[in-house]
């Protein structure tokens, strides 16, 4: 029982992914493999685009089937390996080991592909659509294993470029 409660202390209960609790401790376990075994990481920082109007026209019961399906959606396009956090209201972290940016950039775009495709109608963009996502790519070198906030710092910049951008599509951080 107290497993049970340490792991449900660490998962989002809408979405069921790992929460900030869980992140914060993984990143500790990815800042020493990135040090010591001079491993790569890669985060993707992904928002749903305009999910306030989202919430506001459908109300707030549609606009958290709208985050659990995105969740859903996101870890089945996911390598066994990757991680999927909730990272606060409407933002998703995906952590990629052993990827390369080019590569995450690939992988960014294919979950971004794959919430398009759910097809679910978003009346309030313009022009009216379906809900998709933006994301922001950002690598974690094994020599810059001493700034994983700054890590997440970059693919949240990445991100705030891609819905600049006009949103839908993914941008790779700035070096």
């Amino acid at each position: 029982m107290n497993h049970e409660l340490f792991e449900q202390g660490r998962r989002d209960p809408l979405t069921q992914l790992g929460n900030r609790l869980r992140l914060m401790e993984d990143l500790v376990l990815i800042v020493g493999q990135a040090e010591r075994y001079e491993k790569r990481y890669c985060a993707v920082m992904c928002d749903v685009d305009g999910f306030k109007s989202y919430n506001d026209f459908y109300g707030h019961l549609a606009g958290d089937e709208v985050l659990r399906s995105v969740a859903q959606t996101l870890i089945a396009s996911c390598r066994d390996g990757d991680a999927a956090y909730r990272y606060g209201g409407e933002e998703f972290l995906l952590i990629l080991p052993e990827q390369s940016e080019a590569k995450a950039a690939i992988a960014a775009e294919r979950f971004r592909k794959s919430i398009e495709t759910l097809a679910l109608p978003h009346q309030t963009k313009s022009p009216p659509g379906v809900v998709t996502i933006s994301a922001g790519v950002a690598t974690l070198e094994p020599c810059d294993y001493k700034a994983a906030h700054l890590w997440l710092k970059r693919a949240d910049e990445a991100l705030y470029r891609a819905k600049q951008d006009g949103r839908n599509c993914v941008r790779v951080a700035e070096a």
